[in-house]
């Protein structure tokens, strides 16, 4: 959207400033025409292939030059912090970060601004000026049906109305649209003709299409007062096109004759901007009265200029940027891809760093190349992360030239200053790269004969299981005393769909929709009780899931965790869902309620 705002707004001051300059120079009606570029860039938010050019190079080497990855300062004891923010858009180059000693890190994982944000303020003004725009015209619709009178005009084929509603003679309405004329011009055989010949030239150039276009590109751009200049200007400049083409159908012994009527209806104030009409007033009277004495004509070599320079507009604001070649690996990086080997191909480096993922000492960060870090995770803040730390130890590591490209990167940090090392894994992929302390890289390709799971998407999945967990764990009082387990665990429920639907729309778990539906489980209770499994103060409930997975990684997830095809018939599901059962452990304490997924085995 950031560069459908910047390059319609170069392409408006451009043709505002060349509309200036030329004024005078070239044709009415070829001056009007340049503002046709201009709509089309306003309602079209696509770009047309891409451009050396383009405006949206000129962004994104802003936002490169205003955002970095990794920012090194000290505290107050002189240690040296990183702090990674989700707001910054990376490179995914690893010289990036690797170069200098390694610091303690410090995370600090992008907050979602209170309040709304630009998109909510943007759609909240646009619903805003298409309700002012469809009031404004059903008012005006109103007060001509009930005041118009027919009036006849030979040779005319739209309808013609009189009416005192209106303050000049205009056109309005789509289909088909008809001529409305005032008392006083309708009693004045010669002004009635001037009048219906320039709404028929109106007619003609469809402008009673045009201005229900710039409406609704003001409604789109109603922030930019650019924008609302160029509607006025647009508008301006259909009015002295319109002069021009109704002189030369009326003949050149009518134009000063024309040109009397025009100052006669000078007092006549315009149609609103928003009301579709096109008017015999517009705006620019003087302005008006001068170009239609002066005739101003194109000359070839204007018109050439013209076109050049229109051409390089359109070549800036309609194109994307082009792509970026990868980036050469920066000399002063070295890059080890024979290292020592031990045992089945690890370096001695990662073999510590694996063995120190077997500990709560790591963090799990999700970087996207558009997007940068979105999100970051204590890797050890859901149940199965020994389990995926034990995984990911188990590979086998051969060194490797790490040759991949992936939208999606999961990055681990050491938690604590004794941490040495750090690692990115791809989406999908089979490599792994560890960054050493002093900045050496080391690259491996993973292998696990007992699995086909790619150390890649071990990695993600893991990851996934942490944002989802934490999500969790943002609602893990429910309520205050005072309500039952099953008013908790519905709750819990509420707190369960929004964590399927808040995490990363490629996450395994994320749910494009569910609904979940809590229900007693008295009897497994009493069970787990004397098991020994629940206290006395801690119930078990059955979660009925519905829901349709967003992805397909979260599909066969669903399915191997269990869920089935949904056939309960209820009209409220859509088409595609699946059903599940999952069991919640809902507990009362003395600070309130608090419910949490049960493990696997109940």
């Amino acid at each position: 959207m950031l560069e459908w705002i910047v390059s319609s707004t170069i392409l408006t001051a451009l043709v505002i400033l060349l509309r200036y300059a030329l004024r005078g120079r070239i044709g009415l009606r070829f001056q009007y025409g340049l503002w046709l570029l201009v709509l089309v860039r306003l309602l079209v938010p696509v770009n047309f292939g891409t451009s050396p050019i383009s405006a949206a190079s000129g962004i994104e080497q802003v936002q490169r030059a205003g955002a970095m990855w990794v920012y090194r300062s000290s505290d107050a004891n002189g240690t040296p912090e990183v702090t990674v923010s989700g707001w910054m858009r990376p490179s995914l180059q690893p010289a990036e970060v690797a170069s200098g000693p390694m610091p303690h890190f410090t995370f600090q994982p992008p907050n979602t601004p209170n309040g709304w944000d630009a998109s909510t303020v943007w759609l909240v003004g646009i619903a805003g000026m298409a309700l002012w725009f469809l009031g404004t015209n059903l008012r005006f619709v109103r007060r001509l049906r009930r005041s118009r009178k027919p009036l006849r005009v030979p040779n005319c084929p739209l309808p013609v109305y009189e009416t005192a509603a209106v303050e000049t003679p205009c056109l309005f309405g789509l289909l088909p649209p008809a001529v409305y004329v005032t008392p006083e011009v309708s009693a004045d055989e010669k002004t009635l003709r001037y009048a219906v010949a320039h709404e028929m030239t109106h007619y003609r150039h469809k402008d009673h299409i045009w201005s229900i276009l710039r409406c609704v590109a003001l409604a789109l751009h109603w922030y930019n007062p650019l924008v609302w200049w160029a509607a006025l200007l647009s508008r301006r400049d259909g009015e002295l096109a319109c002069d021009e083409a109704t002189v030369a159908r009326l003949g050149e012994e009518e134009r000063a004759a024309y040109g009397r009527t025009l100052i006669a209806l000078s007092c006549r104030k315009p149609a609103r901007l928003l009301v579709t009409a096109t008017t015999m007033t517009g705006g620019g009277f003087k302005e008006r009265i001068r170009l239609l004495a002066k005739r101003p004509k194109t000359t070839a070599g204007i018109a050439l200029v013209t076109a050049v320079l229109m051409v390089g507009a359109v070549g800036c604001t309609f194109t994307g940027a082009e792509p970026e070649n990868a980036p050469e690996e920066p000399a002063d990086v070295e890059v080890e891809h024979e290292p020592t080997t031990i045992e089945d191909g690890r370096s001695p480096e990662l073999a510590a760093a694996l063995e120190q993922f077997t500990s709560p000492d790591v963090l799990l960060a999700l970087q996207r190349s558009e997007q940068g870090v979105s999100s970051l995770y204590d890797g050890s803040a859901c149940p199965n992360w020994k389990t995926y730390a034990a995984q990911l130890a188990s590979y086998r590591y051969e060194p490797a030239v790490m040759d991949v490209a992936s939208s999606a990167v999961v990055w681990l940090y050491p938690a604590s200053e004794t941490g040495t090392y750090r690692m990115r894994v791809c989406d999908d992929a089979e490599y792994v790269e560890l960054m050493l302390e002093d900045g050496t890289i080391q690259q491996f390709q993973a292998t696990n004969t007992n699995s086909e799971l790619l150390v890649g998407d071990l990695v993600r999945m893991w990851f996934d299981e942490v944002e989802f967990y934490d999500q969790l764990a943002d609602g893990a009082t429910l309520y205050n005393q005072g309500r039952d387990e099953i008013a908790a665990a519905q709750a819990f429920c509420r707190i369960l769909e929004e964590a399927h639907q808040s995490v990363a729309d490629d996450s395994h778990y994320y749910y494009e929709f569910v609904r979940c539906v809590a229900e007693t489980a008295e009897e497994e209770t009493k069970q787990l009780r004397k098991e020994g499994t629940l206290g006395e103060t801690e119930w078990a409930v059955s979660v009925s899931t519905v829901f349709v997975p967003g992805n397909v990684d979260a599909r066969e997830m669903a399915l191997a965790a269990g869920a089935v095809p949904y056939k309960g018939g209820d009209p409220a599901f859509p088409t595609g869902a699946y059903e599940t059962t999952r069991w919640v452990r809902i507990t009362q304490t003395a600070d309130g309620w608090h419910g949490e997924l049960a493990a696997a085995g109940w």
